[in-house]
């Protein structure tokens, strides 16, 4: 009993010690992560990349492959949709 009463404050006083240090981040922040990415050379718009996506209404999983020009085509073409959307 002597030894969970001399315990219990030690635990009391150590415990935001500890919760500080796990709050720091151990990954770099996602700023830094994406001017990575971006600082990578171009890729080739012919090169295919698969992904799996979740049909909408469902929780079926599908595999897509499309070429990184298909990628960028679509991209653009939302963009331009939601731009004239946001025009009306």
């Amino acid at each position: 009993m002597k030894f969970h009463a001399a315990l219990l404050p030690a635990l009391l006083l150590a415990a935001p010690v500890l919760a500080t240090a796990s709050e720091q981040p151990a990954s770099p922040p996602a700023a830094e992560t994406a001017t990575a990415a971006a600082a990578a050379p171009a890729a080739d718009p012919d090169e295919k990349v698969c992904k799996v996506e979740r049909e909408l209404g469902s929780n079926k999983l599908k595999r897509v492959c499309r070429t990184r020009a298909q990628i960028d085509a679509e991209r653009d073409a939302a963009r331009e949709a939601l731009t004239r959307e946001q025009r009306r």
